[in-house]
């Protein structure tokens, strides 16, 4: 898509005290967000070297929600709103109440021993044999209740424990933990808890989720792009966005969700950054199947038969993966299941680049870790290395965990995540996406520009792998969509839905485009 026609109006400053920077303190009035000293004012409603000149409205008669701003008799609503009032959310969709876990009961999973109590349920903790009851893996929570077993006095936040026993005591994002470091008289008293399971996503306008917060930041231009900085910080699962100082609040949960003044703040739970992975299976080495020998697991082994105890289809990672990067899932026998993504070609890279772990168990139990440092994905082992195994999780060095394409035993055993090795390891790498990247701005069918029905949802730039998985997602979840865009190095960079027709990119520079209907 060409440059958009976009609401807020640019304007430059005069000369303003270099002590502090241009920008610091903002000098820009009514919400609007300074950079290098130049304004970009809220929306089409303010004008003015400072954004300090406004159209205002009787709020008596036109009340403008979710961040609207009233100019000339109408609401200019923020991105993602529409309607008169800018009361219609089109970002996401209505979702249902949140659930109850456990439903009928507490969880106590924890007596109070010599460091605390710990009432936390999550997937490490399950990886690592550790579960809850009912197979619970944790969620994503909006609220808690918090009592002392046995008594019926509920409390909601920390500082109503506080009042209540006199414990300090700690809401995370996967529970509740009372430490005994922590407290005064070196005790914690037994605690059991339930959490309001989030299912989905929801932007609230005029709610506060106080408290519970990981960091902020500053002038960040649109509850947008907060919920957009939510999903780039591990364990952030809520996020408050003030209006008025333009901060972005990330947090670990909305346990103290409350409503507020009007046209003060917009909260919501980020929508997830992707679906549920669909798998393929691209390698696995059963040791009573023997060992690879002369099998080359780069040009495929026994690819027909994937019930086979030697089986490599590593030659087909392009054509199988997702778009930028690789997923990876590795299973051993013996030890946990990793999940990680990595950016190199195993079969073709021996330097690992693009590490992000997804679920990847303690550290302290790698093997390798005390030599190699940290598990950090998988590589083509060095020639020197080959007669013992094509791939492994240290190309460079002598040890050869986490190995694929095995010339010989150790010990006997596989060399897996476990330090005894293991009898059989399977690798699976998440299926291609089935919705087409195509580079260039969304058009129409006759080749001419699509600008109506275009929703923004960020101002991230979508040249790196994760910005597009975050935005292709993001589009996926919004009613009505018909395609999806990602712009970078230029003004309207960002992410943005198509709700109108769409029929191919047009192979313009810095863009990419997805058409849903060609998706399967």
């Amino acid at each position: 898509m060409p440059l958009l026609a976009l609401t807020a109006l640019a304007f430059v400053p005069a000369a303003l005290g270099q002590d502090e920077g241009p920008c610091d303190p903002n000098p820009c009035r009514n919400r609007g967000t300074c950079d290098q000293g130049a304004c970009t004012c809220y929306s089409e409603a303010f004008s003015g070297e400072r954004c300090e000149q406004w159209d205002s409205c009787d709020p008596a008669a036109i009340l403008c929600h979710n961040g609207g701003v009233c100019a000339n008799g109408r609401c200019h609503c923020a991105d993602g709103f529409a309607g008169e009032n800018c009361e219609t959310n089109l970002l996401v969709p209505d979702i249902p109440e949140p659930v109850w876990w456990p439903e009928d009961d507490w969880l106590n999973r924890d007596n109070p021993g010599s460091t605390g109590d710990w009432e936390v349920c999550n997937k490490r903790m399950y990886s690592k044999g550790r579960m809850c009851p009912g197979d619970f893996r944790g969620c994503r929570f909006s609220q808690i209740q918090i009592r002392v077993a046995g008594t019926d006095t509920v409390y909601t936040t920390t500082e109503e424990v506080f009042a209540g026993t006199g414990d300090i005591v700690f809401i995370r994002t996967d529970g509740f933990v009372c430490r005994i470091d922590e407290q005064t008289d070196g005790t914690c008293e037994d605690y059991e808890i339930k959490v309001a399971c989030i299912q989905g996503c929801r932007v609230e306008n005029d709610f506060d989720y106080n408290g519970n917060d990981i960091d902020h930041v500053p002038s960040v231009a649109s509850w947008q792009e907060c919920a957009n900085l939510c999903l780039s910080l591990e364990g952030c699962q809520a996020y408050t966005y003030n209006l008025n100082n333009l901060k972005c609040w990330r947090k670990r949960n909305a346990a103290g969700r409350r409503q507020i003044a009007s046209g003060v703040a917009i909260s919501g739970y980020p929508c997830p950054m992707e679906e549920e992975p669909t798998w393929a299976l691209v390698y696995r080495h059963d040791k009573t199947g023997g060992y690879f020998g002369d099998l080359n697991i780069r040009t495929g082994v026994n690819k027909d038969d994937p019930d086979a105890l030697l089986y490599s289809r590593l030659d087909e990672l392009d054509t199988l993966s997702a778009d930028g990067a690789y997923r990876f899932k590795f299973v051993d026998a013996a030890g946990p299941i990793v999940e990680w993504y990595q950016t190199s070609n195993p079969t073709t890279a021996s330097d690992i680049e693009g590490y992000v772990p997804v679920a990847v168990p303690d550290p302290e139990t790698f093997p390798d870790r005390a030599y190699n440092g940290d598990f950090g994905g998988i590589g083509l082992n060095d020639e020197n290395k080959r007669n013992y195994a094509l791939i492994d999780s240290s190309p460079h060095h002598t040890h050869w965990w986490m190995s694929l394409g095995n010339l010989q035993p150790w010990n006997g055993l596989i060399p897996g995540w476990a330090g005894s090795g293991t009898s059989r390891v399977e690798l699976y790498v998440q299926s291609k996406n089935v919705c087409p990247r195509e580079k260039g701005y969304c058009v129409k069918a006759d080749e001419s520009d699509q600008n109506s029905g275009v929703i923004k949802f960020n101002g991230v730039d979508g040249d790196d792998w994760r910005s597009q998985k975050t935005c292709l997602n993001l589009c996926k979840l919004h009613p009505g969509a018909t395609g999806c865009e990602v712009v970078w190095d230029q003004d309207n960079r960002g992410c943005y839905v198509h709700t109108q027709e769409v029929a191919e990119g047009n192979r313009a520079e810095n863009h990419f485009c997805w058409i849903f209907s060609r998706c399967e």
